[in-house]
């Protein structure tokens, strides 16, 4: 046997010894995982932690698969490695919140221009994909009551005289007035129906031959 192995078999007896001794008045496996990590396994008869022999054994600690790493040390696969590090940074925030949110500012307040340089070169590279976000946004909107004012009485439009999307047959398709896609890219205050526009454009007659200014 190599000096070097041999001295890796006598730090590892050298080691469970001196774990048997804190062991031996506790009822949870003090094994230690590095700086702060303790194993925390229950003791069975004769001082046996099972989490303890899963890992000399080279098995996940949360499921049958074998370990992402080397045998003796690595404790899980890489499924639940990658699981229980989101849950203990999902910790982290929680217990240092203000520390949390004090750094995101910093780094908001450092990268502010870089990540404005980003966003206008993406968004000029996917017009498509911010014509779609827009979209989305419109139709999420609740229906609101349009006053419209002018040389004419005051005319309200109610909601269902508002159509995002007529359906076929209706006052707004028959007239052919306009075409869903000449209304999206029309200014928001110019759109409407088939059935509004018409009531405006009765009433505005009806102004010019009564001669009212």
């Amino acid at each position: 046997m190599d000096r070097k192995k041999y001295g890796r078999e006598w730090r590892r007896r050298k080691y469970e010894r001196r774990l048997a001794v804190l062991n031996r008045g506790a009822m949870t496996c003090q094994r230690r995982f590095g700086r702060f990590g303790i194993c925390g396994g229950a003791l069975h008869v004769g001082g046996v932690c099972h989490r303890c022999e899963r890992l000399k054994l080279g098995l996940c600690a949360d499921c049958p698969a074998p370990v992402a790493g080397m045998v003796r040390k690595a404790r899980r696969c890489a499924a639940c490695a990658k699981r229980a590090f989101l849950e203990s940074m999902a910790r982290y925030r929680e217990t240092h919140r203000a520390l949390v949110n004090r750094r995101a500012k910093n780094a908001a307040r450092k990268n502010r221009q870089r990540n404005a340089d980003y966003k206008r070169l993406w968004r000029a590279a996917n017009r498509d994909k911010m014509a779609a976000q827009k979209r989305r946004y419109s139709l999420r909107q609740p229906p609101r009551r349009m006053r419209i004012s002018g040389p004419t009485d005051s005319i309200t439009a109610s909601p269902r005289h508002i159509s995002r999307t007529p359906a076929p047959g209706s006052a707004w398709v028959a007239a052919g007035r306009r075409s869903r896609v000449a209304s999206r890219s029309a200014p928001r205050a110019k759109r409407r129906c088939g059935e509004c526009s018409a009531n405006v454009g009765e009433a505005y007659v009806g102004v010019l031959r009564r001669g009212e200014p």
